[in-house]
């Protein structure tokens, strides 16, 4: 849509923003959670006898805590596919609100679960929760905002996604892990509700041909305005139809033009990146390495410091993508994260050097790549065109899955077989890679419109 400068219209926008993004919660508790299984593993290794009554129960080996912690990335693969079929049928609302019904579900389950069986059946769920709010989320967000809040706006949904990271992290210090992992429904909840009341993607609705239906929306976006006609046809201008189907098949058939497979394979290349850029390592086995280090400190007090770390980058981030653009912050990042993780690797080598400067080597590692964590979820709105929207989101979530899912269920094993610096030498030369790669191909999407990106690519 065209830049707005009416306050009503951005304030009413922002709040559908908001409510969208904070969809986005899952992510971060989902990706977090595995550090509760810190007890039950340490359960196990201490004997502890099982009793399934006693709510600490199942105790888990490593072996299956890196299964259970990798289940729904592995599961999340086919509900990727899935939700390209979803979203063409119940659009990006539809797809969003299926989403957080199969989270609360999950957490219900794993929460209340008595056996390991629970445990992995729950996890395989909040997989499929997980394929569909961060398939869509970023999609929906970026088309219900003008270009001149949309740099902000895009940024709430990692915003969001450290938040419920910091969540479980805080509550993984104070209360049992089952009282943790049912404290993630209620938000689910509440957002289920409010959802109902943020309008449809106008650009998924002029795809289907409903004219009147994306009108109304447009004008529940923008009801100081009276131009709602002209701002429908710049979406559809957009849209490109090339067909009257905008089915899975026919998006696959459009993915022929330039202008289509050319911004699919830059997005897919920096999701590849985006599952291996060390997020998978300090993020969900943050307790793991803290533990491994030696540090006097509660290894889950450490997981809290980089959960603030992490939400402290996002809003300085927000601003820098709305006053420079995507580009200077995620080569920035890539760089200052290849210098962090190398200052791990030397501070982890060398004995002599204090644990505590190995904590602040980590966090400032996540500090760099939280940069790049929140460019390339907002490039993912603003570059994939609506013509092949759901086939190529769809396309670059699963490749950084794969990868994700890879690094998450080899960590455990790699800490326990090779020295802790040589994990992190992979993500740094990841890293390093994906800066050129912004550097050489991206184009700047700062202040421009979804059409005008889209052009930019033909």
């Amino acid at each position: 849509m065209r830049c707005i400068d009416s306050t009503p219209d951005i304030r009413r926008q922002a709040m559908f923003a908001i409510v969208v993004a904070g969809c986005m919660m899952m992510e971060g508790s989902f990706m977090t959670w595995p550090n509760v299984l810190t007890d039950l593993i340490k359960a196990n290794r201490d004997n502890k006898i099982a009793n399934v009554s006693d709510p600490s129960y199942p105790r888990l080996t490593d072996y299956e805590a890196g299964w259970l912690a990798s289940v729904p990335t592995i599961a999340s693969i086919p509900f990727i596919l899935l939700c390209g079929i979803m979203v063409n049928l119940i659009g990006l609302k539809g797809s969003t609100m299926l989403g957080l019904a199969s989270a609360i579900v999950s957490w219900l389950l794993m929460g209340l679960a008595s056996s390991k069986t629970a445990l992995f059946i729950g996890r395989a769920i909040s997989g499929a929760a997980f394929a569909f709010i961060v398939t869509v989320t970023q999609p929906l967000v970026s088309e219900l905002v003008s270009p001149n809040i949309r740099g902000v706006t895009a940024s709430l949904p990692r915003l969001f996604s450290n938040l419920g990271s910091l969540e479980v992290n805080i509550a993984n210090i104070f209360l049992p892990w089952y009282t943790t992992t049912l404290l993630c429904t209620p938000q689910f909840v509440v957002l289920l509700f409010f959802i109902l009341f943020v309008p449809e993607s106008p650009y998924w609705l002029v795809k289907k041909g409903r004219k009147d239906a994306a009108l109304s929306a447009l004008k529940s976006l923008n009801p100081s305005t009276d131009n709602v006609e002209e701002v429908f046809q710049e979406v559809k201008k957009c849209v490109n139809l090339r067909s009257k189907s905008s089915g899975v098949v026919d998006q696959i058939r459009q993915m022929g033009h330039s202008s289509n497979y050319k911004p699919v394979m830059l997005m897919a290349t920096l999701y590849v990146f985006y599952g291996s850029n060390g997020y998978s390592i300090v993020v969900p086995y943050s307790t793991l390495v803290f533990s491994q280090i030696g540090l006097p400190l509660d290894p889950r007090l450490c997981t809290i410091i980089l959960g603030v770390v992490r939400f402290v980058v996002v809003i300085i981030g927000a601003f820098v993508t709305d006053l420079y653009g995507r580009r200077p912050l995620y080569i920035g990042s890539s760089v200052l994260s290849v210098l962090s993780f190398l200052t791990t690797i030397v501070s982890l080598t060398f004995t002599f050097i204090p644990k505590f400067f190995v904590v602040i080597s980590i966090c400032f590692a996540t500090f760099s790549i939280g940069g790049n964590n929140l460019v390339t979820p907002i490039l993912l709105g603003e570059i994939i065109p609506s013509a092949v929207q759901s086939v190529g989101c769809s396309l670059c979530i699963i490749l950084e899955t794969i990868m994700y899912c890879t690094f998450l269920f080899i960590t455990p094993w790699l800490t326990n077989t090779i020295s802790l610096q040589f994990v992190f030498l992979i993500p740094a030369t990841i890293n390093l890679f994906g800066g050129f790669v912004v550097w050489k191909w991206l184009p700047e999407t700062k202040g421009r419109s979804l059409l005008e990106i889209q052009r930019a690519f033909e």
